[in-house]
């Protein structure tokens, strides 16, 4: 079980990979280098943490994170870092956090 020191680490050292203009895909990166998912005690990729889950509407989240049910409880979305997040990215990941039912939506560019 990780605890709150490792967590702050994982996040101290996503902060130091972000640059401006960052993609998307490097600030996703970013999070799984630094392992922040495992500091979530989440098991890794391919057993509860999925990238592009697809939806009834064939849009995707870019990662989703499911407990032992396989049921989703959190939503991530990742945006280019440097930029503003606009309301329709909030909007964006209301609508998977709703469209899954999960308990929390989790929206960055890494800064």
């Amino acid at each position: 079980m990780s605890t709150q020191k490792d967590f702050l680490d994982s996040l101290h050292g996503i902060a130091d990979r972000i640059d401006e203009g960052m993609s998307e895909k490097d600030v996703e990166n970013a999070f799984l280098n630094e392992e922040f998912f495992s500091c979530l005690d989440y098991q890794g990729a391919g057993y509860d943490l999925r990238s592009e889950w697809t939806l009834p509407d064939n849009r995707r989240p870019d990662y989703v994170t499911l407990d032992e049910n396989e049921t989703v409880t959190a939503v991530y979305e990742f945006k280019t870092s440097g930029l503003q997040i606009s309301r329709d990215e909030e909007e964006q990941l209301f609508h998977y956090v709703d469209e899954l039912k999960a308990d929390y939506g989790i929206l960055t560019n890494g800064e």
